[in-house]
């Protein structure tokens, strides 16, 4: 009797164990317009950032410079903002919008490389140089699918129990740098380890 208890406890814990696994892995279920892929990627980085975070600003352009030497990597950018941050929402919903024309990366690089974004103006502006229809995108953000990206974003940082940006999750290695940022060296050697 004992054995047939412990038995079902074991598989109870095993279903359980699979089910919350495959809601983490659901995270990286994105149509391929809101990643960086490699062609030859064999290794997932999902990046949990916030644009308001000076951290997340010094270790954008150290990841991407390590992504490039490393060549193979799908690269999905979590984007969140706290609380009721209208405008961080604006920001992640232009992202996304911005994917429809196969600019998401451009429009996320664009965003960090330009920062403060802090009005429409300035988003716009962005959106012209970096090659986007400016009336499609407004068109494209005021989607509901479109503006619910930064919730279902935060939702996935929730369910893996993160608690700061920026946070990577390489492979299934969570990964936190720290303040001062990690060295293109330093992410090389994370990929591997996590490969």
């Amino acid at each position: 009797m004992l054995a047939l208890l412990v038995a079902a406890l074991a598989y109870l814990f095993y279903i359980n164990t699979k089910k919350v696994n495959e809601q983490l892995r659901m995270a990286y279920d994105v149509p391929v317009k809101y990643t960086e892929t490699s062609p030859n990627a064999n290794l997932d980085i999902l990046d949990f950032n916030n644009f308001n975070c000076e951290h997340c600003r010094t270790l954008h352009p150290v990841l991407k410079e390590a992504m490039a030497k490393d060549g193979r990597i799908r690269y999905i950018p979590r984007s969140l903002t706290w609380g009721q941050n209208d405008w961080g929402k604006e920001l992640i919903a232009a992202i996304y919008a911005a994917g429809e024309q196969d600019k998401f990366i451009d429009m996320y690089d664009a965003i960090y490389e330009n920062w403060p974004v802090d009005n429409n103006d300035d988003l716009f502006s962005l959106a012209a140089q970096i090659g986007l229809d400016t009336k499609q995108l407004s068109r494209d953000l005021s989607r509901t699918d479109i503006r619910a990206r930064a919730d279902e974003n935060f939702k996935f940082f929730k369910d893996w129990g993160i608690r700061g940006t920026p946070t990577l999750i390489i492979g299934k290695n969570i990964y936190r740098p720290k303040a001062s940022g990690p060295t293109v060296e330093e992410l090389l050697e994370e990929f591997e380890r996590a490969r």
